[in-house]
């Protein structure tokens, strides 16, 4: 089996789904590069948007 390796942004919104303490959250993330680079002053690094589509994420998260 082939090895994938990704990482995706995901952004978007959370709302109440209805029961208490319940939310559900409705997020987007677009294809992308990732620079990662060393410097001086530590590591930074950055999402750089690339061609392709796009991949939607939607949970429900329970508070307790």
């Amino acid at each position: 089996m082939r090895h994938i390796i990704y990482s995706m942004q995901f952004k978007g919104k959370a709302s109440p789904a209805g029961e208490e303490g319940v939310m559900k959250a409705t997020t987007t993330a677009t294809s992308c590069s990732i620079k990662t680079v060393v410097g001086n002053d530590g590591v930074e690094g950055s999402f750089i948007p690339a061609e392709g589509g796009m991949a939607f994420f939607e949970s429900e998260v329970r508070m307790v």
